[in-house]
């Protein structure tokens, strides 16, 4: 069995910045539950939400110190 589809495989997988990309191993490893599963999907999820907020939210701050202002929409 290859180690990204074991637990600390798909941890490290979404740690080391591929996010949401890692639920694709998630999915197909016959090592976690079905219950797992969606803990884990859950869990990249929120990951991944807070990762491109707080992105976002310093690219946003970037373009207010050179001058550009933040965009709202």
């Amino acid at each position: 069995m290859p180690w990204q589809y074991k637990h600390w495989g798909v941890i490290a997988v979404t740690l080391l910045g591929l996010g949401p990309i890692s639920l694709i191993y998630v999915w197909r490893s016959p090592v976690i539950s079905r219950n797992a599963k969606i803990a884990y999907t859950v869990g990249i999820i929120i990951i991944t939400w807070f990762f491109i907020s707080s992105l976002y939210g310093m690219w946003n701050a970037v373009q207010a110190m050179l001058g550009g202002g933040a965009q709202q929409y």
